[in-house]
């Protein structure tokens, strides 16, 4: 799955999985095909697999955020949950070095280069998907199959029920 393009470097990052879509390798292409194929660590479903900009994130079993550079999957930092909770999802904030995390009832903002959290949000749905607005002000938990969605404020923590009529959010959006 093509995961990132650094023009820097003239690179781009594929995540190779399997058909039960765990990942198994980072696969770095340089101009001349295939430069490097690295075996990820068990655990890292693809569906988890998000880059920005130069930056990639994958949830690791539930519990620890792994974020890595895409021309480099050894070099990373690993952010974990509190013990006892599960991260249902992370996704970059754009335009900050910020993840919005869904853990357990609550949004949280946390630093990819780790440090102080953020709760953002308490008091939420069970989640079955997190969307993050493309200027970052805004994150959309969807719940119910997709068919319901929360909007909350990622600055002031404010929530609202996005009225859906059975549609559904398939991407982050901006508000203008």
């Amino acid at each position: 799955m093509p995961i990132g393009w650094d023009r820097t470097s003239r690179v781009a990052v594929a995540c190779v999985y399997l058909n039960d879509g765990r990942a198994i390798a980072w696969a770095i292409f340089g101009e001349n095909g295939i430069s490097a194929r690295v075996p990820m660590d068990e655990g890292i479903p693809v569906s988890t697999v998000r880059a920005s900009g130069g930056d990639v994130l994958g949830v690791q079993n539930g519990t620890v955020i792994r974020v890595w550079t895409l021309g480099s999957y050894t070099d990373h930092t690993e952010l974990g949950a509190a013990p006892g909770e599960r991260i249902a999802f992370a996704r970059w904030k754009p335009g900050a070095d910020e993840i919005a995390v869904l853990v357990a009832d609550r949004l949280e903002l946390w630093l990819k280069a780790g440090g102080d959290r953020r709760i953002v949000a308490r008091g939420l749905p069970a989640a079955s998907d997190l969307l993050v607005s493309a200027d970052g002000a805004l994150a959309f938990v969807m719940y119910d199959g997709g068919r319901s969605a929360t909007a909350v404020d990622l600055a002031t923590g404010a929530t609202v029920p996005v009225p859906m009529s059975g549609a559904q959010l398939i991407a982050p959006i901006s508000f203008r």
